[in-house]
Order: C-alpha cells, then sequence, then structure tokens
C-alpha cells in the first residue's frame, strides 16, 4: 500500500510539472511574439525565419531561396546574418527581412 502511494504521488508531481513546464514555455513563446513558423513579429519589418529540419544545409537551404543560380552568395549571407555556418536541427534562420 505504501508502495502504490509513492507512486501514485511520484506521477502526479511528474504531470504537475509538465503542465507547468508547458504554460511557462508558452508564456515566453508568446510574450517574444514569435510565431513557430513564419515571421518574425518583434521588430517594424518582419523578418522571414526558416526553421532547420534534419539533413539541411546551407546549400540545401541556399538553393530553395536561390533558384538555379550560384549559390555561394546566398549561403555566404546566411551564415552571416546567422552568426557561421553551422546549424543544428530546429534552429531558426533569418533568411530575409
Amino acid at each position: 500500500m505504501y508502495l502504490r502511494r509513492r507512486l501514485v504521488a511520484g506521477v502526479l508531481l511528474i504531470l504537475v510539472g509538465a503542465a507547468l513546464w508547458t504554460v511557462v514555455t508558452w508564456a515566453a513563446n508568446s510574450s517574444v511574439g514569435v510565431d513557430p513558423v513564419g515571421a518574425d513579429r518583434r521588430g517594424a519589418a518582419a523578418t522571414e525565419v526558416y526553421i532547420v529540419q534534419p539533413g539541411d544545409t546551407l546549400w540545401s537551404i541556399a538553393g530553395r531561396l536561390g533558384g538555379d543560380g550560384d549559390r555561394r552568395a546566398t549561403v555566404d549571407r546566411l551564415a552571416e546574418r546567422n552568426g557561421g555556418s553551422a546549424i543544428t536541427v530546429g534552429q531558426r534562420l533569418i533568411i530575409g527581412g
């Protein structure tokens, strides 16, 4: 009986913690005005943002943005705007604006 009470109390604590974490994360994201995907609306002019997906490279992203031309200038611009050429999945890249 004692073990069952401890187990139930532990599960309840985990659920309450998860709920609090969800509320805090939602509040933090909504207070800075960032949409999950799309434009960053904090400034006067909209900034286009791309969220890095698995398998993405600056070269592949530049290919989607730059059309059929030479991608090198677009890759350089992306690296300059986003603090270097290293990217990680889930990272928000500033691509325009």
